[in-house]
Parts: C-alpha cells; sequence; structure tokens
C-alpha cells in the first residue's frame, strides 16, 4: 500500500512540475476566462504572442528614465529583464525603457530557460480570452481586458458576447469584430460600460481596417464628421489598440463606439434608428409598398425600438414613398417636414469631401428622438473614401456622390435648397474643409501609428505590405485636386 501510496505521490508531483512548466505560456483560459500569468508589470499583465514569442506592454511615453515597477510573475519561476533577475511581488528598476526596442527575458522554471522578447507600444491592448471560436452569430462569451498606456488608468475587465462584423469583409483574413459587454457569463446578461473615458455603452466595434491601405480612414473620417456637425449630431469616436485573442496577437485594429440607441440618446418611446443594410431601396430609389412586419424593409433594418418589443417603419415608408412617388409640388411642401434639411447638407457635403461612393445609400443610418423631429441622417462604416473604394481600389477626384432623394432636392430647389448648400460648403471651407485642417487630421493619427512598431506586426502577422507613408502622400494629393474640383463644382450651381 505504501509503495502505491509512494507512485501516486511520485505521479502528481511530475504532473505539477511539467504543468508549472508548460502553463506559463500558451496556456487554455480557466473557467472564469484567465490566461496564466506570465509578467505583470504594474498591475498590467503583458500580452503573449506564441508565435513569435514576444511579451507586449503599453505605456503612456516613448521612453521613461528610470522606470521603476512592481513586478508579479509565477511564484515557481525565475525572471531576468537584460540580465538583471527581477524580484517578484517586488518594485523592480528597469531603467530607461523605450517604445520600438527589443528587451531579452529570460523565464527559467524547473531548470528550464526560456527566452523571450519585452517590447513597450504607445497604443492601448485589447486582449479577448475565451474557449469558443468566434463566428458571425450568434456570439460567444469571452472576457475581454483593456490595459490603458496611463499608469493611473485602471485596467478594464469584463465578460463579453463577441462575434463578427460586415458581410464582404468577412471574406478576409482579418475579421471585424462586435461585442457586448456582459454582467455574467450568460450570453443574455448584457451591461453598459464605459471605454476610454466615453459614454457608456452596451454595444461596441473593433475595426480590422483591412481593406484600407492606410489603416486610419475610418477614424479620421468620424472625426471630419465630428466638426462639421459639432453638437448637433452624433458622430464615432474611435481609438487605436492592439489586439490580442488569447495568446495571438492579431494586430492594428480601431475600437469604435457603435451606434444605438444608448449613443443617441433616445430616451423617448417614439424614437426611431434604422440602418441601411443594401441598396436600393436605401438611396431613395425604390419604394416597397408591402408593409413589413418584421426588422427589415426596403433594405433598411429597424435596430431601434428593438424589434420584438415594436416595429414602425411608418416615417420612413412615408419619406420613401414621397421621394420616389410624390408629384413635384407635393415633394416640395412635404420634404422640409420630414427631413432634418441642415444635417441632410452637411451629409452631402460630407460625402462629396470624401467622395464615400458606398454612403450615398448603403453604411448610412437614419433616426429622430421623437416624433416630433424630422429624420436626421449619420454615417457609418467610411473606409471607401479619400481616393480608395471599399476595397482598396483607387478612385478619381472628379465624381460627385448623390442619391435619388438628393436628385430631388437639386432638381425641385425647395426652399432654396441649393443656396442653402452653397453657403454652407463657403462656410465651411473657411476652416474645417482647409486642405491644411483635412491633413493635419490624417497627420495626427498618421504620427500616433508611425510611433509604434505596430504596423511592422501588422504586416508580419497578416503578409502584408502597407506602407502608410506612401499612401499619406497619395491622400494629401488627392485631398488637394479634390478641393479644388468641389470649389469649382458648388460655385456652378
Amino acid at each position: 500500500m505504501k509503495k502505491v501510496f509512494f507512485l501516486y505521490c511520485c505521479v502528481i508531483f511530475f504532473c505539477q512540475s511539467c504543468y508549472k512548466e508548460a502553463i506559463i505560456f500558451d496556456s487554455e483560459p480557466n473557467n472564469f476566462l484567465e490566461l496564466n500569468l506570465i509578467l505583470k508589470i504594474n498591475n498590467k499583465d503583458c500580452s503573449f504572442d506564441s508565435k513569435s514569442n514576444t511579451l507586449r506592454y503599453s505605456i503612456e511615453y516613448d521612453s521613461i528614465e528610470n522606470f521603476e515597477a512592481f513586478i508579479e510573475f509565477q511564484t515557481h519561476s525565475e525572471i531576468y529583464f537584460q540580465d538583471s533577475l527581477l524580484i517578484n511581488n517586488h518594485i523592480n528598476d528597469l531603467g530607461t525603457i523605450e517604445i520600438n526596442k527589443d528587451y531579452k527575458i529570460y523565464i527559467i522554471t524547473n531548470g528550464v530557460e526560456n527566452e523571450m522578447t519585452l517590447q513597450f507600444t504607445n497604443l492601448p491592448i485589447v486582449q479577448i480570452v475565451t474557449h469558443n471560436t468566434i463566428i458571425d452569430e450568434p456570439k460567444k462569451l469571452a472576457r475581454l481586458i483593456i490595459n490603458y498606456p496611463s499608469l493611473t488608468e485602471d485596467v478594464l475587465t469584463s465578460y463579453i458576447g463577441i462575434e463578427h462584423k460586415g458581410k464582404a469583409s468577412q471574406w478576409n483574413e482579418k475579421k471585424s469584430f462586435l461585442f457586448s459587454f456582459l454582467n455574467s457569463q450568460y450570453i443574455n446578461d448584457r451591461v453598459s460600460k464605459p471605454i476610454f473615458e466615453l459614454e457608456k455603452n452596451s454595444d461596441w466595434w473593433l475595426d480590422a481596417m483591412f481593406a484600407d491601405h492606410a489603416r486610419l480612414r475610418n477614424k479620421t473620417c468620424f472625426e471630419i464628421w465630428q466638426q462639421i456637425e459639432n453638437s448637433r449630431n452624433y458622430s464615432i469616436h474611435s481609438n487605436f489598440v492592439e489586439l490580442f485573442i488569447n495568446s495571438e496577437h492579431q494586430g492594428l485594429y480601431c475600437l469604435n463606439e457603435q451606434m444605438n440607441n444608448q449613443l443617441l440618446d433616445m430616451v423617448f418611446d417614439d424614437a426611431l434608428l434604422y440602418k441601411a443594410v443594401a441598396w436600393d431601396g436605401t438611396t431613395f430609389s425604390v419604394y416597397e409598398e408591402t408593409v413589413s412586419t418584421n426588422k427589415y424593409w426596403n433594405n433598411w433594418e429597424q435596430k431601434f425600438p428593438q424589434p420584438e418589443d415594436q416595429i414602425n417603419w411608418d416615417p420612413l415608408m412615408y419619406l420613401t414613398n414621397v421621394v420616389v412617388n410624390y408629384e413635384d409640388d407635393a415633394f416640395i411642401s412635404e420634404i422640409n417636414e420630414l427631413i432634418n434639411i441642415e444635417n441632410f447638407i452637411d451629409y452631402y457635403i460630407f460625402i462629396n469631401t470624401l467622395s464615400a461612393a458606398d454612403n450615398t445609400g448603403k453604411n448610412t443610418f437614419l433616426g429622430r428622438k421623437s416624433d416630433q423631429d424630422p429624420l436626421f441622417i449619420i454615417p457609418w462604416d467610411l473606409e471607401g473614401s479619400f481616393g480608395r473604394f471599399w476595397n482598396g481600389s483607387s478612385v478619381g477626384y472628379q465624381d460627385i456622390q448623390s442619391n435619388s432623394l438628393y436628385a430631388r432636392l437639386f432638381e425641385l430647389n425647395p426652399n432654396n435648397f441649393k443656396t442653402k448648400l452653397k453657403n454652407r460648403w463657403l462656410e465651411l471651407r473657411v476652416n474645417v474643409l482647409t486642405p491644411d485642417n483635412l491633413t493635419g487630421l490624417f497627420e495626427a493619427n498618421f504620427n500616433q501609428l508611425q510611433k509604434s512598431n505596430i504596423l511592422d506586426v501588422e504586416n508580419t502577422k497578416w503578409g502584408l505590405h502597407t506602407n502608410v507613408l506612401e499612401e499619406q502622400e497619395y491622400i494629401n494629393s488627392w485631398i488637394n485636386n479634390r478641393m479644388n474640383f468641389l470649389d469649382t463644382y458648388y460655385q456652378e450651381l
């Protein structure tokens, strides 16, 4: 019996020793969707990429002198940083650290030495931990961790439900994701939380930006829309991040707000939000007479109210009918009551500044906050802009983007629509829509990306040859040509 017990103890000890050696690296999540500790600096885990054997850590500055940090790692390991032994659960002086520099880490466990590389980045790091394969519906359970660059900002961690986003983009190897915060491991137990000091929301969007040669068109275009609309309407806010899924670096992403009723502060029962999901009907060229009893009508999707609570297509059906079928006099008398004309003027100027062909129908939202308000329009998904189509192919600078609604506004000119449009263009042309301001917004985002080596990581991960310097020159040249073309166009209205 003693021999059996001794053998049992040996087996247990052997298994534990092997386990301790194995769990340091590419571990499976536990039941709480947590990965095993490798190295933690100031209460933030370093994210591990198993393919490159690299750890990444987010810091606020390009370099920090005499970086003293509280270090944690597994108790059965020893870690050397640049040949200096780190003391576990103590403050260690790491000297001067810099982004984009490789630091050698040696982890010794049970006499086995493993060499890794530690890199510092200026971008926030988002870690997704899951047992599941992420698919396009339904959402799968995962844990989200966000490590911000600031040493004083707490780590955000939460259960989430996550799925793929997009239609054509799902054919890309690099996927975009939608996720919803959860209060527990139950996939329907949704809750709202803030990210990056933005408003609380339950739904968020991780944009892969795969077709965009610059990796920043969406973010920059949203910033332009913010400047045009100011406080009059809402625009998506975005932040560049690095994304890890379990122990695999996914490269550069943009973490965006998701357009929904929460973001638009829709508090009244008669508020509405529609999303364009395809063409034809969303360009106001086709009117579907059949009244829909579900969340889809005429290539629109009702996003709010929740379709299971109420279906209301009346305002959008009426607007579409007016545009497609009404006589000229009836259109003129009705249209200014149905849409927020100032907002629609801004939108026309906006999509033509960008030459965003994919946003003349598809990739838009229509909404209202109450039945006393006309419908407003908001852009969405703007990768096809500033000289590129949605698939990344080049686009000239001499096209005008429009749809059937705008065509009737131009043809019939209700309430001096064309004069209002021209005057608004001239107003924006001296501030928001100067080439200097537009190229400046792009430059700020290009500079943020180029501080880090994330684009090198991106190219290596996905087998790409993205050259953002070439793309920046292309965009700057396109902007100058485009604005000159539009000056002539609006002058001739």
